[in-house]
């Protein structure tokens, strides 16, 4: 791929130009929801979904004219659109065989950890919408009924630590972004950080994190999903 397609509408050429070889995992998959919603952000805004009510007629009127987009783009995927895989590892195993030009992962460092493993082409590359993607969040919590809260505490301080972040960014470990604001590490701290080394196929955390989108109410979510089966898989 040469030139690669940085937003719906160049995805929906991208298709068209290699017909069949590209695909998405069908939604409830984590991967293929966030998708998705992907595309409704580039074709209505992450506004526009944020404050329409969480009512399934609402969210349809808000959300349709990327729907119409995605029952356009269903001719030109894998099978027609007949078929969608059920979870993300099918495309990935696809695109490792050759059969799919792409395929897609929450995790940021994902592309080098295959790469790495000799599962991906050395080629392959990360790339992301020109409006932006959704970034995936995680949480650290303390149970309300913890016997030691300050163990708890002093564990998750030790987690968000810039040694264990640093770590966590190699992806021989979990290749994942740091939690951290780079611009208020010490030194030391950046410059450790800056001699890991992650492989191919990636973008920066600036990159990434510039691109960044925030992601909905769980409940707008699981309607999206249903309305998703209803209106692109079923018609």
């Amino acid at each position: 791929v040469k030139d690669f397609p940085t937003s719906t509408e160049k995805l929906l050429e991208f298709a068209k130009a290699n017909k069949g070889k590209f695909t998405y995992p069908a939604p409830p998959d984590f991967t293929g929801s966030a998708f998705v919603r992907n595309v409704i952000y580039d074709i209505v805004g992450f506004d526009a979904l944020n404050n329409a009510k969480a009512d399934k007629e609402e969210i349809y009127k808000v959300i349709k004219p990327a729907f119409d987009y995605l029952n356009e783009l269903e001719k030109y995927l894998w099978e027609e659109g007949k078929t969608y895989p059920k979870e993300t590892s099918v495309i990935n195993k696809m695109y490792q065989d050759g059969q799919m030009l792409m395929t897609m992962s929450y995790t940021p460092l994902f592309a080098a950890q295959k790469i790495a493993l000799g599962e991906f082409p050395a080629t392959s590359q990360t790339f992301v919408f020109d409006r932006g993607n959704i970034g995936n969040t995680h949480y650290l919590a303390i149970p309300f009924n913890a016997p030691n809260k300050d163990a708890g505490l002093a564990l998750i301080n030790h987690i968000i630590s810039a040694e264990m972040q640093t770590t966590k960014y190699d992806v021989k470990n979990w290749g994942d972004l740091p939690v951290f604001d780079v611009s208020k590490l010490s030194s030391e701290e950046k410059s450790t950080l800056s001699k890991v080394d992650n492989g191919k196929g990636i973008l920066t955390p600036d990159e990434l994190l510039s691109k960044r989108k925030p992601e909905v109410s769980a409940e707008k979510v699981t309607i999206i999903e249903k309305l998703w089966e209803e209106k692109v898989l079923k018609e």
